[in-house]
């Protein structure tokens, strides 16, 4: 068992915290997986949107993973769209934690029934075979992928649209490749590979030296083909040679290429070298190198790790940065909750291994300075410290409790409330709290969260309120060392 899988077994101990992990699962997973099939699919969200007769922004809503009012049968309305069908069953809770450790984007594709290897096997009325155009294709790309003898003017004839199967003006030669990798256990063998070969063309310089007779759709299906292998190992070195031929002004590349070649970098990052690229998109709008807007910004930091050795892990100071900056953008808008929840839910998805998560978005929140509209986007109980200042989340009130230096220390207890004025009953829980807080008595964190604890519970009785508060847990503030100053003034 990993350690991951350690820590959720134990954790599945309590009862409410099981129950609540498997909710947001469901939510995370469900809206992860319409994502990311669709995408396999070469689908857009209107494209979508239209083959299930609804608006664009209904994908977009239940591709959020904050998104919980589940519907059957739009759910399967878009399992039909997508050629794959609805499953609902009731599972133990062994079976959460092995979904949770094996959560990736590999795990969560399926192919179309046309793609399914079982039914291209399976005789036609008429007694033969049928066979797709992806299947066809795929039999001509894993033989080359494993040849030990290859050349790259096979890509460039693929990506000229030469040796691929005709369907469609629509169709663009990265998505046939990207499609035609396969699924299951060699996947990632596959994908290896053609992301290394992909990185020995960009080694050729394509964009300085133009190969085939289209050499701009050579160039934007090569960039956005490695933008769907996600393969930074292989592609981020060549990737960013690319990038600074541009900016150094001895390439030049249309709008469409500047696009693609942003999406390919955005999605193959093994440091933060690219952050003020990313920060001027937010700050400004566009760079004058990769164009894109705020949200390409966003995207390119979400994606970003800090170093090469944190690989796999967000730039948590860089997304705090980006999310202030998403907060003055889009605090005028009158749906800016529902906006910044989407952003903050692009960066869970990317991430749904990190249980710190949202400890990490509360402690950007307080660093970065988010106006009080946006800490309350942040969901769920966690407990932060500093030597001045500690916060904790109440599900759905967030309290912040600042220690000032002065003449004589005190105690500023601030509470922001998730969307609405501040209730009476968070009041009463903040009054509960601030006395727990200027008490002598209270020794140890332990006897600051009894306080608490017994202060939530009379606030249930009091107000009938049950659902809204999470029981704070004493381990989470024991554990990260918490200490209470209860001299006060």
């Amino acid at each position: 068992m990993s350690e991951f899988s350690e820590r959720l077994a134990k954790d599945f101990q309590d009862r409410e915290y099981r129950e609540v992990y498997a909710e947001d699962f469901l939510n995370t997973s469900l809206a992860t997986q319409i994502s990311v099939i669709r995408e396999q699919r070469g689908l857009t969200q209107k494209q979508l949107a239209e083959k299930i007769g609804t608006q664009q922004a209904g994908v977009s809503r239940v591709e959020n993973v904050n998104y919980a009012a589940w519907n059957i049968n739009t759910l399967r309305k878009i399992a039909y769209a997508l050629g794959a069908r609805l499953k609902v069953s009731i599972e133990t809770y062994r079976t959460l934690v092995e979904e949770a450790e094996e959560f990736c984007r590999e795990t969560l594709q399926r192919p179309a029934f046309e793609d399914d290897p079982f039914f291209r096997a399976t005789p036609t009325a008429a007694g033969r075979f049928e066979d797709s155009p992806t299947g066809w294709m795929s039999r001509i790309l894993v033989p080359w992928l494993e040849q030990e003898i290859w050349r790259t003017g096979d890509l460039v004839d693929w990506f000229q649209g030469y040796g691929l199967p005709v369907t469609g003006e629509e169709e663009y030669p990265f998505r046939w490749i990207l499609r035609s990798l396969p699924l299951g256990a060699e996947r990632n063998k596959y994908k290896t590979t053609l992301a290394a070969r992909l990185a020995s063309l960009l080694d050729e310089r394509p964009d300085v030296d133009p190969p085939g007779r289209r050499p701009d759709d050579v160039l934007y299906n090569l960039f956005m083909l490695c933008a769907g292998l996600d393969s930074p190992d292989q592609l981020a070195e060549p990737l960013c040679a690319v990038y600074e031929r541009l900016r150094k002004g001895e390439i030049r590349l249309n709008d469409e290429l500047r696009d693609a070649l942003r999406a390919a970098l955005a999605r193959n990052q093994i440091d933060n070298r690219l952050r003020p690229v990313w920060e001027r998109m937010i700050t400004h709008g566009r760079d004058d190198n990769l164009l894109g807007n705020e949200y390409e910004g966003f995207a390119g930091v979400r994606r970003m790790p800090a170093s090469a050795q944190l690989r796999g892990w967000p730039d948590m100071e860089a997304v705090g940065c980006a999310l202030k900056k998403m907060a003055d953008h889009v605090g005028q808008h009158l749906d800016r909750e529902r906006e910044f929840r989407s952003l903050i839910g692009q960066v869970k998805e990317l991430y749904p291994a990190d249980q710190s998560m949202n400890w990490d978005l509360l402690a950007q929140a307080h660093d970065k300075q988010w106006p009080d509209w946006a800490w309350s986007c942040v969901p769920r109980l966690f407990v932060w410290r500093k030597p001045d200042f500690f916060l904790f989340a109440v599900d759905p009130y967030l309290f912040t409790v600042q220690r000032k230096a002065g003449d004589r220390i005190r105690l500023d207890i601030r509470v922001h409330p998730v969307g609405g004025d501040l209730s009476e009953g968070a009041e009463l829980l903040r009054q509960r709290m601030e006395a727990a807080l200027q008490q002598s008595r209270l020794p140890s964190p332990k006897g600051f969260l009894n306080e608490v604890n017994v202060a939530l519970e009379q606030l249930q009785l009091e107000t009938g309120q049950r659902d809204p508060f999470e029981r704070v847990h004493q381990e989470v503030l024991l554990e990260q060392g918490f200490t209470i100053e209860t001299s006060v003034g």
